[in-house]
C-alpha cells in the first residue's frame, strides 16, 4: 500500500504557535518561581539551624561535622581554609 500525504489537513494556526510560546513563557516563570521558593526555604532552614545547633552541642561544627569527615574530606577542607 502506497503512503500518501493527507492534503486536506488544516495548516498549523497562529493560535497554536502562540499557545506554545505562552507555554514556554509560563514554564520559564514557573522555574523562576520555584528557584525563588527554594532559595527562601534554604535561607529559612539556615537561620533555623543557626539558632538550634549551638544549643544542642558545644562546638557543634567540629563535633557534628568535621570529626565525621573521611580522611580525604578532612584533607580537602583544610586546603580550602
Amino acid at each position: 500500500m502506497e503512503s500518501r500525504l493527507r492534503t486536506n489537513m488544516p495548516p498549523v494556526k497562529a493560535s497554536f504557535l502562540a499557545m506554545t510560546q505562552n507555554h514556554a513563557k509560563d514554564n520559564n516563570q514557573m522555574q523562576a518561581s520555584f528557584a525563588t521558593l527554594l532559595s527562601g526555604a534554604a535561607e529559612a532552614l539556615a537561620n533555623y539551624l543557626d539558632r538550634l545547633l549551638p544549643s544542642l552541642l558545644d562546638n557543634w561544627w567540629k563535633n557534628a561535622v568535621v570529626d565525621k569527615l573521611s580522611f580525604q574530606q578532612h584533607r580537602g577542607s583544610n586546603r580550602k581554609e
